[in-house]
């Protein structure tokens, strides 16, 4: 008995395209700034390595074409910004100098689209999967769209959903019948809004030895940023199907800097020598 047999190639195709801007202003009177700005579009037929029934829909072995959509890693629009401002503060004479000279106030602040949301069959209605030798990957069934836009929900809102009438706007077509008329990414997920601030005051014994003491918040504005939605198998057994209540339902947030948490605040001091 022989078992499968796997291949890998580079098969498919992607297309990345952009416009970046940048703005960098040198220290001056206190000040700098860099800021990047980045409008782009990534597209794909595939975006991981087999696309697995765990995550993706996969390949349409007879029209891989039909699978080129935004890509899972694809986020319009990022814009980040960092900086560090010498405080003004009124500066004392004498032995109190060393208490108002050498404030800094410093920081990064991200701004990012979301990315694309999959929304895949996981029971096969086109019948192009079967158990000999397709179902290792996952089929490239997709949704229907109904006509009806889909709208933003609130996920703050009791029930957390992110698409309001997802059942109204993408629906299982019949067996056999195609793979879909809707992309395997229809829509987006939230996305980035994280500012990490730090406030430093510099202590100088020598001209190179000194004492920095930092204040240091994390998530500085205590933001919720939402992960994706559930899995969306639309008819899948589980909770995640367009007909039940909590398809596009946001269930975590984004494993940043603070691994989801909220506002993390911390101190810290370091000797310079």
């Amino acid at each position: 008995m022989y078992g499968q047999t796997g291949v890998q190639a580079t098969g498919y195709n992607s297309n990345y395209n952009s416009m970046q801007a940048t703005f960098n202003r040198r220290f001056s009177n206190g000040l700098q700034v860099l800021a990047a700005y980045t409008w782009s579009r990534y597209f794909d037929e595939t975006s991981n390595l087999e696309d697995s029934a765990a995550n993706f829909p996969g390949i349409n072995p007879f029209d891989p074409r039909d699978m080129y959509a935004p890509s899972q890693n694809d986020a319009p629009q990022r814009f980040v910004v960092s900086y560090t401002y010498t405080l003004p503060i009124y500066k004392l004479t004498g032995r109190w100098k060393k208490l108002t000279d050498n404030w800094n106030l410093s920081g990064i602040y991200t701004l990012q689209s979301g990315n694309p949301v999959p929304v895949f069959d996981l029971f096969a209605h086109t019948l192009t999967c079967d158990d000999n030798g397709y179902s290792f990957y996952a089929c490239p069934d997709r949704a229907n769209w109904t006509g009806t836009p889909l709208k933003r929900g609130d996920p703050r809102a009791p029930g957390n959903l992110w698409v309001a009438n997802a059942s109204a706007a993408l629906a299982p077509g019949a067996p056999g019948t195609g793979v879909g008329t809707a992309p395997r990414n229809p829509f987006y997920g939230p996305g980035i809004n994280y500012g990490d601030m730090a406030l430093e005051k510099s202590i100088y014994f020598t001209e190179s030895k000194y004492l920095q003491l930092r204040l240091e918040t994390f998530n500085t504005f205590n933001h919720a940023n939402f992960a994706n939605p559930a899995t969306p198998g639309f008819t899948n057994e589980d909770a995640s199907a367009i007909n039940a209540a909590t398809f596009g339902q946001i269930f975590s947030v984004r494993p940043i800097s603070t691994n989801g948490d909220g506002r993390v605040l911390q101190l810290g001091a370091k000797f310079y020598f």
